[in-house]
């Protein structure tokens, strides 16, 4: 979701200043970077902050969304309420795959708190006493 949300916010800074049309990587106008912008720095405010069950649905919202959207601008290059350009569909595209991965991935979103070095995938436990307890389990012979 970082990257996601980063790649949003570098695209939809760079559109503001670009002169990106149609014909161009990615057709830019000042409300879709503005748009851009914004829905990066929701994804990583989700990202960050949000717990475990915002974020699922959040990022199957966002891949869903990105890959419809990436599918249609490979199609055409007019989907009526905005104009794509020649590699847009691969953009979305490049954003909605791996959020939908993310999804199947065979673990949980862990909640990291990167000021106190908390995480929920060490069960509000200190790093120190994760590596404690993996410690013990190999001087008594567990796996």
């Amino acid at each position: 979701m970082f990257v996601a949300g980063l790649a949003l916010i570098v695209v939809g800074i760079a559109g503001l200043f670009a002169n990106w049309g149609v014909n161009d990587w990615i057709a830019m106008t000042t409300v879709k970077s503005i748009a851009f912008i914004v829905l990066g720095l929701l994804t990583e405010y989700v990202a960050e902050v949000w717990t475990t069950e915002i974020k699922r649905p959040y990022d199957t919202l966002l891949g869903v969304v990105t890959i419809v959207v990436g599918l249609a601008c490979l199609a055409t290059d007019d989907l009526g309420f905005m104009r794509a350009g020649n590699l847009e569909g691969a953009f979305f595209l490049a954003i909605g795959i791996p959020q939908m991965l993310a999804l199947f991935w065979p673990r949980r979103f862990y909640d990291y708190e990167w000021g106190t070095g908390w995480s929920s995938g060490m069960k509000w436990s200190s790093k120190a006493d994760v590596h404690m307890t993996s410690a013990l389990d190999r001087t008594q012979g567990r796996p």
